[in-house]
């Protein structure tokens, strides 16, 4: 849902168990991002910035990514606190002087472990908005 009065989406998911036992599995969103490899950079809650690297982080409620080139500030607002997988997306190719990896951009997925006993139900969100300087 977008609110045309502000630089922001909302996503929200409604998860119910309708299996005759109790489940437990990871639900994620998955965001691809055409961004600049080497150039964006993880914000943490307290401290500075650093180069978004490949990596698992713990689990967080906010997750922010500058990308000073562009001025831009991608914030995702988490309803429930979710890790968050980042790894960058590339292809291979094969040229004259052998294969070549070839950076397409990041990968960003929240992802929330879930329990849900038969017939209950959970609801995920989150809030992504852009923000220029």
């Amino acid at each position: 849902i977008r609110d045309r009065n502000r630089d922001e989406v909302r996503c929200t998911w409604e998860l119910r168990c309708e299996a005759a036992e109790p489940v437990t599995f990871l639900f994620g969103s998955e965001w691809n991002l055409g961004l600049l490899r080497d150039q964006t950079n993880l914000v943490p809650e307290t401290g500075v910035a650093s180069p978004c690297r490949p990596e698992p982080l713990s689990p967080r409620e906010r997750l922010v990514l500058e990308v000073p080139v562009f001025g831009a500030r991608l914030a995702w607002q988490f309803d429930q606190p979710c890790g968050v997988w980042i790894h960058e997306v590339a292809t291979v190719s094969q040229s004259e002087t052998g294969f070549e990896l070839n950076y397409q951009g990041h990968l960003v997925l929240p992802f929330w472990e879930v329990f849900l006993q038969p017939g209950e139900e959970a609801h995920l969100g989150l809030v992504f908005s852009l923000a220029r300087r």
